[in-house]
């Protein structure tokens, strides 16, 4: 479980607050499950914030025209303001982290080649 801050939230203490409320609240959510999940306070620009938001946006990978295609408003970006959201995905491994459409392309591949029905994804 995560709780995500962006650097703009750092400077003022009312979002202290918040976050052990949201804190609290995922505590409360969690309490009674077993195994009993590990709580992440994550803070935008730490090595490992880069990483999970990369995993939440698995089009980062996708070639660009791709992405213009899916996500028309990358195209109202300035080229500056689009290099600082590149970079926030910079931790991403190619080899280990697959992009959407690879990852689509791979299972329709998989799928495809089945002679039985209903297989699943992740078979």
């Amino acid at each position: 479980m995560f709780i995500w801050s962006g650097r703009a939230t750092l400077q003022s203490r009312s979002y202290d607050e918040l976050r052990v409320r949201c804190k609290h609240l995922l505590e409360d959510r969690a309490k009674g499950r077993f195994p009993a999940p590990s709580i992440y306070a994550l803070i935008e620009g730490e090595s490992m914030a880069r990483r999970f938001s990369s995993r939440l946006v698995p089009s980062h990978g996708d070639k660009y025209e791709d992405q213009l295609q899916n996500f028309p408003a990358l195209k109202s970006l300035s080229e500056d303001e689009l290099q600082r959201l590149r970079s926030k995905f910079r931790f991403y491994d190619p080899k280990s982290d697959a992009s959407f459409l690879h990852w689509f392309a791979m299972v329709s591949n998989q799928s495809s080649k089945s002679t039985r029905q209903g297989r699943s994804l992740i078979e």
